[in-house]
């Protein structure tokens, strides 16, 4: 959009280039070409320019620090700090005229391109487009202002075109099982191989000998129950170093690609931020560079799962082995845990107790060496049970409520979704009555910022109906088929005296959902088992 003052001597101009990848250097679009073009375009304009103010971006955002930032306009300012200095100058007043090359080299987002749009609007900065083709000539302003937004989604779209053209080759290389590209996970190496069909050489994973023991006994520490933090402090003691992260260590027990299946787009980039809802993965397993097995893998999802809903460093520590997993039969509520200290024998007394209160007391106090010795009976009596007829009942009643309460969640989730487009609507209708230009600039960045939101509902809407498809047991034969298993992999260890307290706290906290006692509370009444599900 060129806005043009009659007084150019009043006019302070910059340029600002930007060049994020070797293809578009080759493709013409070049810094040196970016600065020919905006000085040639400031002589025929009178704007001014002068070599000084000329400022350039070459680093692809791919590339610079980008940890922990928010799907807004603040990410895509953090990754170009150029960008950054020239919206600051424009709040400082030190420029009238920004030229830039085209609106891609602005941004191929067309949210942010509003919102950068408004940003220099305001500061009354005139923005010129120095490419052949992208100046708007027409005398209707609005018509002009029309064909800038048009103009700005065509960017987007041929940013997301490029992006399709070549995610759809990676997941075709993932898929034979070849590694689709950017840096080996730890424990491996790249090795280029051939294939026919594809102009650049493919790679293969090979795993590196002195760092498998490492991996291995990384996912060993986490099975243990221990958090990310406390697995880098024991694996930098043990190895002399302090290489080891807690990032390092998450970024290990967050890629299955250690099953032996290559996996990619987990997590999405700029443009597709967050966590996808599935994945591209390996056909076949590749048993020569598997560093741990899918049944163990599994079991590690639900239990980093779990720790992310507890949010409690001492979780699996804490030396209440049935702690958040009792239920009051008076009340229905979980039964929370106190530690009275040690007794004149010396000997710690702990108790369960109700949370419920009655003349200040708890309406129910149970002794927890007592309940725990009379719990592990119980559990390997249904463990070993032929039929599961009952267990059954018991898991799809309580299941049942479950999704009946993830139902309600999604449905209130459809109408912030329903409330969304009807102020999106509104927003149109206002846009159209009203010609104030202010006004409308607001209303542009307000319908964006609602998209947006729009958008992380739906994600929300997603996730819970992928939790309804793939966390509970649809049928009995599965559920017995869970059950089973659980009991061929870890029951000996559960029930054997020489298992670390901290993975018996682990393993109960996989497969026990609940556990009501009886009216007195001195004695178990039912146990809701919900076991591992098999991986599909």
């Amino acid at each position: 959009m060129n806005n043009h003052s009659s007084n150019t001597k009043d006019k302070i101009s910059i340029a600002y280039l930007r060049v994020s990848t070797e293809e578009q250097e080759k493709e013409g679009f070049s810094l040196d070409v970016q600065k020919k073009a905006a000085l040639n375009y400031s002589d025929e304009h009178e704007l001014g320019l002068k070599g000084n103010m000329i400022f350039d971006e070459s680093k692809p955002a791919s590339t610079i620090n980008n940890k922990n930032l928010d799907d807004d306009l603040n990410s895509t300012l953090k990754t170009r700090p150029v960008l950054q200095n020239i919206l600051d100058m424009a709040q400082q007043k030190s420029f009238t005229d920004l030229i830039v090359f085209s609106r891609d080299r602005l941004t191929r987002n067309f949210q942010e391109f509003i919102a950068l749009r408004f940003i220099l609007q305001k500061n009354n900065i005139n923005i010129h487009y120095c490419r052949t083709g992208e100046t708007l000539n027409s005398s209707d302003n609005k018509i002009n202002r029309f064909l800038d937004l048009v103009l700005a989604n065509v960017a987007e779209l041929e940013a997301n075109t490029i992006s399709i053209r070549v995610k759809g080759a990676d997941r075709l290389c993932i898929k034979d099982g070849y590694w689709a590209g950017g840096k080996a996970p730890l424990g491996y190496k790249l090795k280029k191989s051939k294939i026919p069909g594809r102009k650049r050489p493919a790679c293969n994973l090979s795993p590196v000998r002195k760092d498998k023991k490492k991996i291995e006994e990384v996912f060993a520490y986490y099975n243990d129950g221990y958090g990310y933090r406390k697995i880098a402090q024991l694996m930098n003691k043990i190895y002399g170093t302090r290489e080891w992260t807690k990032s390092k260590v998450e970024t290990i027990i967050k890629n299955e690609t250690y099953t032996g299946y290559i996996t990619w787009d987990r997590r999405g980039g700029r443009r597709s931020p967050g966590k996808h809802d599935t994945i591209v993965k390996s056909e076949k397993l590749n048993a020569d560079i598997s560093f741990i097995s899918s049944e163990d893998w599994n079991t590690l999802c639900k239990l980093r799962n779990r720790k992310n809903i507890v949010k409690d460093p001492k979780y699996y520590s804490t030396p209440f082995l049935l702690k958040d997993k009792l239920i009051c039969p008076k009340c229905g509520k979980k039964l929370k845990t106190k530690n009275y200290g040690k007794n004149s024998e010396g000997k710690y007394y702990r108790v369960y107790r109700c949370p419920t209160l009655c003349n200040g007391k708890s309406e129910l106090i149970v002794n927890k060496e007592s309940i725990e010795k009379k719990f592990m009976p119980v559990l390997c009596k249904i463990i070993k049970c032929t039929s599961i007829d009952e267990l059954w009942e018991l898991y799809s009643k309580q299941i049942s409520k479950k999704r009946k309460e993830q139902g309600l969640m999604i449905a209130e989730l459809y109408e912030n979704i329903k409330t969304i487009d009807t102020l999106k609507s509104n927003i149109k209708a206002i846009f159209k009555e009203n010609p104030n230009k202010d006004l409308q600039k607001r209303l542009e960045f307000q319908d964006a910022l609602l998209s947006k939101t729009k958008e992380q509902y739906q994600l929300q809407v997603s996730q819970l109906k992928e939790n309804l498809s793939k966390k509970f047991f649809t049928n009995k034969t599965e559920y017995a088929e869970a059950l089973n298993r659980f009991y061929e992999n870890f029951s000996d260890n559960f029930f054997s005296s020489k298992i670390h307290p901290r993975k018996r706290r682990m393993l109960l906290d996989i497969i026990v959902d609940s556990i009501t006692l009886n009216e007195s509370g001195d004695d178990i009444e039912k146990i809701l088992i919900n076991p591992p599900k098999l991986s599909t």
